[in-house]
């Protein structure tokens, strides 16, 4: 097996024991250690891999929402993108939710809001691949939707407000449908 192929595997250990522990434990009292003798390894073998535990995390989300929501795919179907994250959120909720009441609840915030504006980004350039609008005017627009929907999706996590996952993607999605995309339509229509 070549070397990229074992720290790959290596680095999906570490994950997998960051979530086993996180599903009884707080992010803030996890260890190096502990992750290290949970994959059988010294604790050397783990910065080789990573700075931090942190630097796990991050990987782990990047790596998993990379996964989950493909933006590369061709073609683009930004409905499925969304049930891919919220049903991934669901079958971690416990791992979400720890990080989210964790120390590391920003890098968790950061890593929706990073993954979301892909997203965002992608959406408004298939409903309208040559704005009008000024680059400062697309970005703010981004922004917006990237923070309320990570947000949302925040606070569904917490508990703030108790829905399906069902009844959260078509929220999300009629948003996008006649905010994002009705936008474009009437823009394209003269109808602003």
């Amino acid at each position: 097996m070549p070397n990229k192929e074992i720290s790959i595997s290596m680095k999906n250990q570490f994950a997998c024991a960051l979530k086993k522990r996180l599903s009884n434990m707080s992010f803030d009292k996890i260890t190096v250690t502990d992750l290290a003798n949970d994959c059988g390894v010294n604790r050397q073998t783990f910065y080789y891999h990573f700075t931090d535990i942190y630097d796990l995390m991050d990987w782990c989300f990047k790596n998993e929402a990379e996964t989950i929501l493909r933006f590369n795919e061709e073609p683009f179907n930004w409905k499925d993108s969304v049930r891919k994250l919220i049903k991934y959120i669901d079958e971690n909720h416990a791992f979400c939710l720890s990080v989210l009441n964790s120390m590391s609840h920003r890098l968790l915030k950061k890593v929706f809001t990073d993954e979301i504006d892909i997203l965002i980004r992608k959406v408004i350039a298939s409903y309208d691949p040559k704005p009008d609008d000024s680059e400062e005017s697309m970005e703010f627009c981004i922004k917006f939707y990237s923070m309320a929907v990570s947000g949302l999706i925040e606070g569904w996590i917490l508990g703030e407000f108790n829905i399906s996952s069902e009844k959260l993607i078509g929220y999300i999605e009629d948003i996008i449908i006649k905010n994002i995309g009705g936008s474009a339509y009437n823009t394209k229509c003269g109808n602003e």
